[in-house]
């Protein structure tokens, strides 16, 4: 009975929080919320116009409630019901070491994108078989992948997440990363198999909590993308547990290496925490890892590495100080 009754709470909140979260889409693409200069300013700067990425997004996202729009479709489905359990196979997977007297070490994360956004778009990997690549960096020795499925900003698609699940298994944890806005995207990738996703909090703005809850009644685990102190503030506030720090600003474009070192101090040690953006030096890594990071994020650095197998080996192999020490 008590069971039901949890469960009856869980579908309850599920359902107060969809329909009080969709009115309020709009506040979402608020400049304020998304950048503070003009869109000219930006382009003339060279930057990504991250607010025109996210007005094409809305677009994208009407396009997909009209497509799933009958009531026995599998996303109005997953948007109706609370799961009855929920995944931790990403937390498990990504701290390792977890008794306290044991020596720390990193995590790694592969970044599985052919592109990355911005006024002069680079090419990262070119690849037909997203599972392919997968199932490549699972046997490099990655704790994890991330699919980017945005096609203009990353060369990616929900199908490159579908093939990726189905590449890897049921127990690897599989992250789907897009420019995240409204809940019918979070359906849609627990539909095609992912463990987590990437909320992040420069594009959601306030809308980020509810958008956490969400995610957790339905089952998957968030990552919380920040960069800056305030954004670490807000996502601990609204009870994140997994925060990557991106070293890159996503409206100026700019790396600021050591972004991830001067915010690990705000995040409490219960908290995952990641580092991404701009790291190909170990050395950066492994003092990362010293910081109390659990883990490292990785793009380029793996793709471009003439033996990334070793590579993996070397940052998940490189033992640490012992988790008390680092505070954690």
């Amino acid at each position: 009975v008590e069971i039901e009754i949890v469960m009856l709470l869980r579908i309850l909140l599920f359902v107060r929080l969809v329909q009080a979260f969709l009115p309020k889409a709009d506040f979402l693409l608020s400049t304020k919320a998304i950048c503070s200069s003009s869109k000219e300013k930006h382009l003339k700067m060279g930057c990504i116009d991250l607010l025109s990425i996210v007005h094409r997004k809305q677009y994208q996202v009407e396009e997909l409630e009209r497509k799933h729009s009958s009531k026995n479709d599998p996303l109005q489905m997953r948007l109706s019901y609370a799961a009855m359990e929920g995944k931790y196979t990403l937390r498990n997977s990504l701290r390792r070491n977890k008794e306290l007297e044991s020596m720390h070490q990193l995590s790694v994360v592969a970044d599985i994108k052919r592109k990355t956004p911005s006024s002069t778009p680079r090419e990262i990997s070119l690849f037909d078989n997203a599972g392919e690549i997968c199932q490549q960096m699972k046997t490099f020795g990655c704790d994890t992948v991330m699919v980017n499925t945005d096609e203009e900003a990353h060369g990616g698609s929900i199908e490159d997440l579908r093939a990726a699940k189905l590449s890897v298994g049921k127990e690897f944890p599989v992250i789907a990363k897009d420019f995240i806005i409204n809940p019918i995207q979070l359906a849609q990738a627990a539909e095609n198999g992912a463990d987590a996703v990437v909320l992040m909090a420069n594009v959601l703005g306030p809308g980020l909590e509810d958008m956490m809850n969400i995610a957790t009644v339905m089952g998957i685990e968030s990552i919380v993308e920040v960069h800056t102190p305030e954004e670490v503030k807000k996502a601990l506030e609204f009870g994140a547990n997994v925060i990557m720090v991106n070293q890159r600003d996503r409206i100026t474009g700019k790396l600021y290496p050591n972004q991830a070192f001067g915010l690990r101090n705000m995040m409490p040690n219960e908290v995952l925490t990641l580092a991404a953006g701009g790291l190909t030096m170990t050395e950066d890594m492994f003092r990362l890892a010293d910081e109390g990071y659990d883990g490292v994020v990785l793009g380029r650095a793996i793709v471009e590495d003439t033996n990334p197998y070793q590579m993996v080996k070397k940052i998940r192999n490189r033992v640490g100080l012992e988790r008390t020490i680092l505070g954690m």
